[in-house]
């Protein structure tokens, strides 16, 4: 499909970039439609109950432990670290 059909057909004035057309074509061919791929971005929930569990106790056992070095440690991004510890109101402590 051309840029000048696709401004035919939706009766635009200009159209989208080329591959941005060619993208969508590419898309629809493979799965049937545009919408996005199934299962793309982040779905998981990683705060999961062992996953807090671990933190407290790792916490409980050495509390001036960084959140960067506990983070390593226990293989849990940061970020979820600091929800964990906020969730609780406790992120100021740590």
């Amino acid at each position: 499909m051309t840029q000048l059909k696709y401004r035919q057909y939706f009766n635009l004035r200009s159209a989208s970039p080329a591959f941005m057309i060619r993208s969508l074509v590419y898309r629809f061919e493979e799965l049937g439609s545009v919408a996005d791929h199934p299962g793309r971005g982040a779905h998981r929930n990683i705060r999961t109950e062992d996953n807090v569990e671990t933190v407290w106790q790792s916490v409980a056992d050495d509390p001036s432990v960084s959140n960067r070095r506990r983070s390593s440690q226990l293989g849990i991004f940061r970020t979820t670290l600091r929800r964990i510890f906020f969730s609780a109101n406790v992120g100021a402590e740590f």
